[in-house]
C-alpha cells in the first residue's frame, strides 16, 4: 500500500481494538443518523505504516500542505488507533461536520470504554484537539502494546 493511501480495513487493527471501533460505529450511527447531515460513520484510517506516518507528518512542514499530524509516532502503528468520520448521504467524508456530531462522537467513544481525541486537552493539558481519532487509554495500550505487536507481525502486516 502506498504511503499515500489510508488503511481503512478493520481486519487490519488488533482484534480487540476492532471490535470496540465497531461498536463505536455501531453506536455513531444510532445516535447521528440523520442529524445535521450524517448518514452513517466509517473508520478512514486505522493501521498505519511508520513510512506514512512520516510523509504524513511531512505535510505541512517540509512537504505542501496543511499539518494533519502532530505525532511523530503513533498508535496507529501498532494497530492500536482509528480515525473515523461521518458520511453524507451521498457518500461524501464529511471532513469538517458540526460540533454536536462530533461531541456525539466523543459521548460513544467514551461509552465503549476507549479514548476520544477531542478530549486530548483535558487528557494531556494540551490543546491540540483530533476528534475523528479513538485509541485504547494509557493503561489499555499497554497491556494490548505487546499483544498488539505479536498479532501484526503474525499477521504479517507490519
Amino acid at each position: 500500500m502506498s504511503v499515500q493511501t489510508a488503511d481503512n480495513n478493520l481486519a487490519h487493527i488488533y482484534p480487540p481494538f476492532a471490535e470496540k471501533v465497531k461498536a463505536i460505529l455501531a453506536q455513531a450511527n444510532h445516535e447521528t443518523h440523520g442529524k445535521h447531515g450524517v448518514d452513517h460513520w466509517i473508520m478512514f484510517e486505522g493501521l498505519r505504516t511508520q513510512a506514512r506516518q512520516d510523509w504524513l507528518y511531512a505535510q505541512g512542514r517540509t512537504r505542501s500542505g496543511t499539518i494533519v499530524t502532530h505525532a511523530k509516532v503513533s498508535n496507529h502503528s501498532s494497530g492500536l488507533a482509528a480515525d473515523c468520520y461521518p458520511v453524507d448521504a451521498h457518500g461524501n467524508i464529511m471532513w469538517e461536520s458540526h460540533p454536536d456530531i462530533w461531541a456525539q462522537f466523543g459521548h460513544c467513544v467514551r461509552a465503549n470504554g476507549m479514548q476520544w481525541g477531542g478530549d486530548y486537552p483535558k487528557i494531556t493539558g494540551g490543546t491540540f484537539v483530533d476528534q475523528p481519532h479513538v485509541e485504547p487509554d494509557a493503561h489499555l495500550r499497554e497491556t494490548w502494546g505487546p499483544l498488539a505487536k505479536a498479532w501484526l507481525k503474525a499477521q504479517k502486516l507490519v
